[in-house]
């Protein structure tokens, strides 16, 4: 059944959008088309729509065509994220093997069976719909990096990480399913890519300059982003592979550079936590959409060192280190998406070892 918007077929008959121009982002000012019709922009692999009314200021004036807040595609419910790994983590000079397991439906944390082949804090993480990767970080020069299957639990060794291993790098990776093949390691200048199929890495496309580490990485739809404390949010282009600056700015109220992240599905990440003996630390909102940084007007308290575990309508930061008590990896806390709320975690009465500073992972049930 067609779709009619002002007398024009917007979807046909068949089910397919009727796109009316593709172009270049810079062309799209040449192609006035109708109102309500759809435009692909070749440069950017995004759909736009036509609104009848051109953009009166700034660059892009003149241009008809405004991209979605979100591309017309399924990416918040392609994979339903229902649990989260944390490998190893540490307490104090104890660095842990082992990998923590929550599941979402319950606030439940449980400790895997099988173990990591090296210890780790502030190492590397990826996740895809069928692993979760965790690769060494500080205290550590063996460059080890191993995988998960979510399905069996099963830990493999994967190929040694070249560079950019032995510290403390930012993540990063694509978020889309179709575009998920490959993950990020930044450390310090230094870039490495692990594809997923081979589980081999190389030198990761075009660099950010600024020196990474001790921070995080987040993923989108259309950008993966890259931040630390000091330097701003990167933002890597899924589809033509290159670094930008999303923002010089830093996150609201916050010091220090210990802090992480918590990502979504919903056009947003969280920076929460930082080295501040403050009496409250504010967590901060980062607008995918406006590249900007937002006050959440929460709080969790004088903590850092968590590790992020995103999910579909909320998510975990797990084995933060509370620094006006001095204690690690009892304190967790859980976000909901939708309206910016912070809350202290049932988690947080667990005994486990390890969780602060391990690195996280998300992925469906089986």
């Amino acid at each position: 059944m067609a779709f009619i918007v002002g007398g024009n077929a917007v979807v046909l008959d068949n089910g397919t959008l009727n796109v009316a121009q593709y172009a270049t982002r810079s062309l799209l000012n040449q192609a006035y088309g109708i109102q309500a019709y759809i435009a692909f922009v070749t440069d950017q692999a995004e759909y736009v729509v036509n609104y009848g009314t051109s953009v009166t200021t700034g660059s892009e004036y003149g241009v008809y065509w405004y991209k979605f807040l979100v591309k017309p595609m399924d990416y918040k419910n392609e994979v339903i994220l229902a649990q989260g790994t944390v490998g190893a983590g540490y307490q104090g000079s104890n660095i842990w093997n082992i990998v923590s397991r929550v599941i979402y439906s319950n606030d439940i944390i449980t400790i895997d069976a099988p173990t990591l082949p090296f210890t780790n804090k502030y190492g590397g993480h990826h996740a895809t719909y069928l692993y979760a990767y965790y690769h060494q970080g500080q205290g550590n020069t063996s460059s080890a990096s191993a995988y998960q299957d979510w399905a069996t639990g099963t830990i493999v060794s994967n190929n040694a990480i070249p560079a950019a291993q032995g510290s403390s790098p930012n993540s990063t990776q694509p978020g889309p399913k179709t575009q998920n093949t490959f993950g990020i390691l930044l450390q310090g200048t230094v870039g490495q890519t692990l594809n997923f199929s081979t589980n081999t890495w190389s030198t990761a496309n075009g660099l950010s300059s600024y020196s990474q580490g001790f921070g995080d990485g987040s993923f989108g739809q259309n950008y993966s982003y890259t931040y630390t404390y000091s330097g701003g949010v990167y933002q890597f282009n899924n589809s033509n592979l290159t670094w930008s600056q999303a923002t010089a700015s830093n996150h609201i109220n916050g010091v220090g550079t210990y802090g992480k992240t918590l990502t979504s599905k919903w056009n947003k990440f969280y920076y929460m936590g930082d080295n501040s003996s403050s009496t409250y630390t504010t967590v901060s909102g980062f607008n995918m959409g406006t590249n900007s940084w937002y006050n959440t007007n929460s709080n969790i308290g004088t903590w850092s060192e968590g590790a992020g575990l995103m999910g579909q309508d909320w998510g975990y930061m797990v084995g933060g280190y509370n620094v006006a008590t001095g204690q690690q990896g009892s304190y967790s806390t859980k976000t909901f998406y939708a309206t910016d709320t912070n809350l202290q975690s049932s988690l947080t009465t667990s005994s486990q070892t390890g969780l602060s500073s391990g690195a996280g992972a998300w992925g469906p049930i089986p």
